[in-house]
């Protein structure tokens, strides 16, 4: 796409302000300095004149994303081109996020975007949480306007929730059995708690809308792993929503129970 002198100008003014501040809590400008950012305010300014694009899974989108967005997951085979096709309907610049901060998946949307010849494209690097604890006006929670940045999971509500690997297993006999939220590409044949588990993939939300109506016994612990310990979070304000209350993470996931091994 061709862009304007001004319009260039303008992205080569946030990459550079990008790269001098490389080294204050954004660790993926330096690897990929090619990438133009735009910071939090700037991009609550011109909101209305951009198009952001939000390229996380589509649980993570349901759960909580910027108000407006698009949705287009970087996982996607066919996300250039859905990409290109975007750009060539929208004349606004297109802001790529994700979960910020040490998330790459916003910087490699736009190497990504380059490549597929739509040129001009940035990456809003801060993410959804500081979106949406700075502007929670502008924030969609589970469909509905969030308004209230309180309504964020904390975390320590988080790691309330936590329990070290080791420990994990000792839960096994009152639940009953665990979740593997892990994607098949993740699990790679290999099974925690073989014969005691369920498959139910992180972004799969119907098979966990179906996990809740079926479980009888909404007194024993609910068991959840993931590969690392972190997809687990958007599910915990499923699992809040739900009104589950007696719920365990394994601590760093299925990475973490293997290194203990």
């Amino acid at each position: 796409m061709i862009r304007s002198a001004q319009f260039l100008a303008f992205c080569f003014l946030i990459s550079v302000a990008g790269l001098l501040q490389a080294d204050e809590g954004f660790p993926g400008r330096s690897l990929y300095p090619g990438v133009a950012v735009i910071e939090l305010d700037e991009l609550h300014r011109r909101l209305g004149a951009v198009t952001v694009v939000d390229v996380r899974s589509e649980f993570e989108f349901n759960t909580l994303h910027i108000a407006g967005a698009q949705h287009i997951p970087l996982s996607e085979r066919d996300f250039a081109d859905r990409v290109a096709a975007l750009a060539q309907q929208d004349e606004g610049q297109l802001v790529f996020y994700c979960n910020g901060r040490s998330c790459e998946k916003s910087y490699q949307a736009a190497v990504k975007a380059e490549r597929a010849g739509v040129a001009g494209t940035v990456s809003f690097d801060a993410g959804i949480f500081d979106w949406a604890r700075t502007f929670p006006n502008d924030t969609v929670l589970l469909g509905e306007p969030l308004a209230d940045a309180g309504k964020l999971l904390t975390q320590d509500k988080f790691e309330a929730h936590l329990l070290p690997p080791e420990k994990f297993g000792l839960y096994l006999d009152e639940a009953g059995f665990a979740v593997d939220a892990r994607d098949n590409q993740q699990r790679a044949g290999l099974a925690l708690f073989m014969g005691r588990e369920k498959r139910i993939p992180f972004d799969n939300r119907a098979r966990w809308e179906q996990l809740l109506a079926e479980r009888t016994d909404n007194s024993a612990p609910l068991l959840i792993y993931d590969a690392v310990g972190k997809q687990v979070q958007w599910l915990q304000y499923f699992l809040e929503a739900k009104g589950v209350e007696n719920y365990y993470f394994m601590a760093g996931g299925a990475k973490a129970f293997f290194d203990m091994l």
